[in-house]
């Protein structure tokens, strides 16, 4: 939950709608958490977290995302794997029930590779995670 999402919890939470200066704002959350006792502190902290791990659900990248360049690594292991293997089935005389499971292997790793090549684009375009 980032610093705007939290001024507006708060001011809902307050009953601060009609205030809209940023620096007003922020005194008066002061002054009402200030006056507030222990029990409603820790009842508004409390609705505070569980709004945090209601937004976190939303976006489960925020928790946790690969760096961009392992993601580039994976998926040229992954397509540079798949392009072997394909090149294996091809070339060799190898059973046919052995091919079958390499060609699996080999279309599950060339999946996986562009699905990371893709996930890098993205980020590269919007500037985020999906």
């Amino acid at each position: 939950m980032d610093q705007k999402e939290t001024a507006n919890f708060l001011k809902k939470e307050l009953g601060l709608d009609g205030i809209d200066d940023p620096d007003e704002l922020r005194r008066e959350i002061e002054q009402r958490v200030d006056s507030l006792n222990k029990l409603d502190r820790a009842a508004l902290l409390m609705k505070l977290g569980a709004r945090d791990d209601e937004l976190s659900e939303l976006r489960p990248s925020d928790r946790y995302s690969p760096l961009t360049w392992t993601l580039i690594v994976t998926a040229v292991m992954f397509i540079g794997a798949s392009v072997v293997l394909f090149y294996l089935i091809l070339a060799t005389s190898i059973w046919v029930i052995a091919k079958v499971i390499a060609g699996i292997f080999a279309v599950v790793w060339l999946v996986a590779g562009w699905r990371g090549a893709a996930r890098v684009v993205f980020r590269f375009k919007h500037g985020k995670d999906w």
